[in-house]
């Protein structure tokens, strides 16, 4: 009995070291971690956007294609424009 108490004890402060670590490192990081974030919610948003309109199948390639362009116009219009114009278009 005293030994999964041990253990419980154990993996809750493991799991409070990993919060606060995490925590910390957004603290540090906040733009970095902000860029992240946004990235992989548009990534993930253009993802469901483009299951949820496509009903014709498309060759792989073009679907990567036109996904890939998606997801860096969606990044580019999010930037100021100081950084956006050194983009290709």
């Amino acid at each position: 009995m005293n030994t999964m108490q041990n253990r419980r004890n154990q993996m809750t402060s493991s799991l409070d070291e990993a919060y606060q670590s995490s925590k910390d490192m957004l603290a540090d990081n906040p733009l970095t971690s902000t860029l992240v974030a946004f990235g992989a919610g548009a990534a993930i948003g253009v993802l469901i956007g483009h299951l949820l309109v496509s009903s014709k199948p498309e060759p792989a390639s073009s679907t990567m294609e036109r996904l890939g362009r998606q997801v860096f116009d969606a990044v580019r219009g999010s930037l100021p424009e100081t950084v956006a114009r050194h983009l290709p278009r």
